[in-house]
């Protein structure tokens, strides 16, 4: 079991550098979703709630400016932030736990991460995977792509671009456009973080609780936990806007790229910029409202 679900002590041991850095009077708000103890979700919660929580900060709204790579990937059929059909919302959710479950359940080291309002109710959701020998995807890993799939199929949670025929086609763009995404990101994350290093896969905040410090509190949580193994941290990110926050964070861009397909469907282009981002052991970082 150990090779599917890592080593249970090495999680503890990071939610506690994570979250044994932060003074519970300033940052009450900081806590960890999975009870490494209990072996499960903290109450109230489960695996496919936080995956939505997630994709709710990664979708966009008509008000809020979606993640533009994930955006590129859903390409023109499901562009409208408005998600008229939720078929949006189910597709961004299954993407979320094909990233969030090898980091959390598979890897020695991985931890997800809340940061909660005044009433309780998770704001904002930070996904970190530790590399202790650089980069690396294994074949094991490799296998919670079909075990998620298989686990939603038999929920009946699957979106339905997976399982109607009629939306042959439309699949094929989508996981071509997926496909390229994961390439790129993999070559680059390889190329730019090839010793150890901290990787936060996902950093989401609630529309509608953004510029609130939600996002700040986890980051800097991840940034101190880091900063005492003296391990870097790398991420990647879509829009200048974020780019300015994770910069202010101490991250410094290290590569930027756009992403494409060949024979892409109609009204598809490329992606907007992506950057790929790096801090270094101590680097300094401001406050910020996010």
């Amino acid at each position: 079991m150990a090779f599917l679900f890592g080593d249970s002590n090495r999680k503890k041991e990071l939610y506690s550098k994570i979250l044994g850095k932060i003074e519970p009077e300033a940052n009450p708000a900081v806590c960890a979703l999975y009870d490494t103890a209990a072996g499960k979700c903290a109450e109230g919660l489960s695996m496919h709630s936080i995956a939505q929580i997630l994709a709710r900060g990664m979708m966009g709204t008509p008000t809020a400016d979606p993640d533009w790579t994930f955006h590129w990937i859903m390409g023109p059929t499901f562009d409208d932030l408005s998600d008229p059909t939720g078929e949006r919302m189910k597709i961004v959710t299954l993407f979320m736990k094909y990233i969030m479950l090898p980091c959390w359940f598979y890897s020695s080291e991985g931890a997800v991460i809340g940061s909660r309002n005044a009433e309780g109710e998770i704001s904002a959701v930070n996904v970190v995977r530790v590399y202790r020998s650089g980069y690396s995807k294994q074949l094991g890993e490799r296998l919670w792509d079909f075990r998620t799939t298989l686990r939603e199929m038999l929920a009946g949670t699957i979106p339905s671009l997976y399982t109607n025929s009629n939306q042959k086609s439309l699949k094929t763009h989508v996981e071509a456009r997926t496909d390229v995404l994961v390439e790129t990101f993999a070559r680059f994350h390889a190329q730019h973080a090839p010793g150890p290093h901290y990787y936060v896969a996902l950093m989401a905040v609630l529309p509608d609780k953004q510029g609130q410090g939600h996002c700040s509190k986890l980051m800097r949580a991840i940034n101190r936990a880091a900063d005492t193994d003296q391990l870097p941290c790398y991420l990647e990110c879509t829009g200048e806007k974020n780019k300015k926050v994770y910069m202010r964070f101490g991250y410094k861009m290290v590569h930027q790229f756009t992403l494409s397909v060949e024979n892409p469907e109609s009204g598809s282009g490329q992606s907007s910029d992506i950057y790929c981002m790096l801090r270094e052991p101590g680097e300094h970082s401001v406050s910020v409202d996010k």
